[in-house]
């Protein structure tokens, strides 16, 4: 992996070079919504859902849908299903252009069925709430939208102008399921670059904050949110993508930067800039399941904020808080940030900014061989089968261990744990079971029941809760990241 030996961010001390590793879920990584304006905007609950696709066949699953009048949206929202021929009211001249979207399409599958919207609560919730009764790839895009989702139940702000879309994907290993989110990400860099350059424009360098933030000029312009169900075998994923293109507020966006430059009368389209992401995302996403994220991340630490970062964690202990300077070196396999210590250990460090898994460790093992108490031993299960006189000696179950581990050990660093997992899914006892986890709201602490189905790529328990969301589970038994 190549890394930077400073900090992206240029600061040249490193007091002033510390930076809180803010990932906590209790922190607004998104921009709320005013109160009064989500009020108004829900007041009128009508929705209208234009449908069209780039060729007959994605055009016949239009008309199928609006027959079957399939569609739902959660709350009892209204919508009302039209084909793009059907649409006759006359179409404002900063709506999303449709016929210039397909015509800039060039994908075979992402992007080719589309659902359009002036005004929807969520294009989030249309793809999630509908993913069974639409192809896979399709697309749905608002103008606006007064009920936009961000991570952690934060909310979107979403005014005219922003880029606003959700599209839908097929994902059968869950280990990596988490790591799509890094690509949609990579995905949407580079297609502002390619417009930048089919035009003739100046760099646009938009950086990518891990997780799922997008930035330029030291101001957020867009962010991801990806969330995942598990059915029949397969990981259904919705994709989310909020980016400011030409609306300056809250923040900035695109054209506002180049409006600063003054060196171009062009402006970012909304619809060039989602067809160019497509075009790149399927590239993009090939290589990712063909070849793995590892393929990709050359690509990626040119394109984000952090290599070489200085950033404090914290670490608790029973009575107090102990903070740490770490450096971050990279990602994960399971995509988590991958830092140094001053103290030159390697650890991982999760969005809630704790300092996790050493990477360099000891491993220790307490094994009850002839002692009865506390609990049994080896020899006391022996005695009481009563059909030999052997007894296992601790120095023979010791060099039968290295034995095995040494030969385990080339296996899982040569080929993967994945090599070893049937092997250890049939000596552990979790498989199937039904634990209780609890998640910690702002004021109460709510209990689900899940199903354990396995372990993640980060060596966690994967579960399922009732609601077919997949999670992963902590050794504090808390519900961490919902995917």
């Amino acid at each position: 992996m190549p890394f930077a030996s400073t900090s992206s961010l240029g600061f040249s001390t490193i007091r002033s070079s510390l930076k809180k590793a803010i990932f906590s879920k209790k922190a607004t990584c998104s921009l709320s919504l005013p109160a009064a304006f989500a009020s108004a905007m829900d007041g009128n609950s009508n929705c209208k859902l234009v449908l069209c696709g780039k060729s007959p066949p994605e055009n016949e699953i239009a008309i199928a849908l609006k027959s079957s009048n399939a569609l739902k949206l959660p709350e009892s929202t209204e919508i009302s299903i039209l084909l793009q021929s059907e649409f006759e009211k006359p179409v404002k001249e900063d709506a999303f252009g449709v016929d210039s979207f397909m015509t800039s399409l060039s994908t075979g599958r992402f992007g080719r069925f589309l659902l359009w919207s002036p005004r929807l609560p969520s294009t989030h919730d249309v793809v999630s709430n509908n993913f069974c009764e639409l192809p896979v790839g399709a697309v749905c895009v608002a103008d606006v939208q007064y009920k936009g989702r961000g991570r952690s139940k934060n909310v979107w702000e979403s005014p005219q102008g922003c880029l606003l879309f959700s599209f839908t994907l097929q994902m059968e290993d869950g280990r990596v399921v988490p790591l799509i989110q890094y690509v949609v990400s990579l995905a949407v860099t580079e297609a502002i670059k390619y417009v930048c350059d089919k035009n003739g424009l100046p760099y646009i360098d938009v950086k990518i904050k891990w997780p799922n933030d997008l930035y330029l000029n030291g101001l957020k312009v867009g962010g991801i949110l990806c969330t995942s169900t598990y059915k029949s075998k397969q990981f259904n994923v919705s994709a989310g993508v909020g980016l400011n293109v030409d609306n300056e507020k809250p923040t900035t966006c695109l054209n506002a930067f180049l409006r600063e430059l003054s060196v171009t009368t062009y402006r970012f389209r909304r619809e060039d800039v989602l067809a160019t992401f497509f075009n790149k995302f399927e590239m993009l996403y090939e290589v990712f399941i063909n070849q793995g994220f590892q393929s990709l991340e050359e690509l990626y630490y040119r394109t984000w904020l952090h290599s070489g970062q200085r950033v404090i964690v914290q670490e608790k202990t029973e009575d107090q808080v102990v903070e740490n300077v770490v450096t971050i070196q990279g990602l994960t396999s399971s995509g988590y940030l991958l830092a140094i210590g001053d103290d030159n250990q390697m650890c991982e460090l999760h969005p809630d900014g704790n300092r996790d898994t050493p990477v360099f460790a000891f491993a220790g093992v307490g094994l009850n061989v002839d002692n009865e108490k506390p609990t049994t031993c080896l020899n006391a299960f022996l005695r009481e089968l009563s059909v030999t006189t052997y007894r296992f000696r601790r120095e023979d179950v010791l060099a039968t261990f290295f034995n095995k581990f040494e030969m385990l050990y080339e296996v899982f660093i040569n080929q993967g744990f994945q090599s070893l997992e049937e092997l250890y899914y049939r000596t552990w006892l979790h498989s199937g079971q039904r634990v209780i986890v609890q998640e910690k709201t702002e004021d109460q602490v709510v209990e689900n029941v899940v199903t354990i189905q396995g372990l993640t790529s980060s060596g966690y328990l994967l579960a399922i809760g009732d609601d077919n969301q997949m999670c992963e589970l902590h050794p504090d038994g808390n519900r961490m990241d919902t995917w």
